[in-house]
């Protein structure tokens, strides 16, 4: 039955695991002669304690990955003399396995050119011939007799043909053992690589949920803060209409406070007034002036300066006509006006009552 897939192990799950298994009394019980599932056991408990879940299985499989392929690249960069490859847990691997001398334990030393996981050498000096088989003892000795010339010439005899074709089977032999080891370092590259494409779409993965994450946070925080300014609005909104209505009964109980401006003609100080307080949008006229008398009318007096007024409101930007207003609902309606100011203004009805609008927001700072 096929094993299931293992969780790929992360740099840092590697790092933690191989500063372990470095640990001289854990490299003496793994190339020690008795099984190793206690050490494997052990170095699973200390992953756990440094946060990593890995099982023993688990911890020895890796290891055993980790050592193929050092080996690996430790071999290939003893053979090739100008190109080397390159892997980042060679340097935390050789500190651990490459000075160690040879070893008959379980796990063996990566330095021997021969792994206790191979085959044992002497295999590789038994050939087959077609008479027979030939015994490691009886190899040499057949070879020595067949370079060794003879007193008398004579047939060559099957056992040193067979002694002479041992060398070729021998190169073939190794040489397939080779291809099957550079087979599986290539197996666990390629499950390194899968292992390392896996973990970085992981890390990608997580990272663009921390960014959408931000992001969204980002638009509450704009959408509350929106929320809080137009909260803030409408409260000073009906704060300042509240007392406005305050004022405005104050007002009409204590009657208008005179301001005394002699010398200063209404033209003057309209432009000067308009400047600063802006006119009421929100009724059809905001300026009113008293309007001529039956006699005045009848004769048809000429009032210029209700023609300067309308240029200067329309300056401020009210396009709004002059509100005529009969004489004395005129007096009426200035006794409940907030300020009454005494000018110098000696033109015939230049009389005047401007209603102040609400000033924006935005110009109140």
């Amino acid at each position: 039955m096929a094993a299931r897939r293992n969780t790929p192990w992360s740099i840092e799950e590697v790092q933690t695991f191989l500063s372990l298994v470095a640990d001289e009394r854990i490299q003496r019980e793994l190339e020690g002669p008795t099984r190793n599932d206690k050490v494997y056991k052990e170095l699973s408990e200390l992953l756990a304690a440094q946060g990593y879940r890995k099982t023993p299985q688990q911890c020895r499989e890796k290891l055993k990955k980790l050592k193929s392929y050092y080996r690996s690249v430790k071999d290939h960069n003893g053979r090739s003399g100008s190109y080397n490859k390159s892997w980042k847990w060679f340097g935390k691997m050789d500190a651990i396995y490459g000075h160690k001398p040879a070893s008959n334990g379980r796990e063996g030393s990566l330095d021997s050119p021969t792994p206790s996981l191979e085959p044992p050498m002497e295999d590789d000096y038994v050939s087959i011939s077609e008479e027979g088989s030939v015994t490691p003892d009886e190899a040499p000795l057949e070879l020595a007799a067949a370079s060794t010339p003879a007193p008398e010439a004579a047939p060559p005899t099957p056992a040193a043909s067979s002694a002479n074709m041992t060398p070729q089977r021998v190169f073939t032999g190794k040489r397939k053992r080779q291809r099957e080891r550079e087979q599986e370092h290539v197996t666990v590259l390629r499950e390194m690589l899968a292992a390392d494409v896996e973990q970085q779409e992981l890390t990608r993965a997580q990272r663009e949920r921390h960014h959408q994450m931000a992001l969204d946070d980002a638009v509450r925080a704009r959408e509350q803060d929106a929320a809080l300014r137009r909260e803030e609005n409408a409260q000073a909104a009906a704060f300042n209409q509240a007392f406005l209505s305050t004022l405005s009964q104050l007002v009409q109980a204590c009657g208008p406070s005179e301001i005394r401006a002699d010398g200063l003609r209404i033209p003057e100080l309209l432009e000067a007034i308009l400047k600063l307080f802006p006119l009421d949008t929100y009724v059809d006229r905001p300026a009113a002036v008293m309007d001529l008398v039956p006699s005045d009318r009848q004769s048809g007096l000429a009032v210029p300066v209700w023609e300067t007024y309308s240029g200067l409101l329309k300056e401020a930007g009210s396009d709004k006509p002059l509100e005529k207003v009969e004489r004395f609902a005129f007096y009426e309606r200035a006794k409940k006006s907030f300020a009454v100011v005494a000018t110098g203004e000696t033109s015939l009805y230049g009389n005047l009552i401007i209603k102040k609008g609400v000033i924006p927001a935005e110009d109140q700072c």
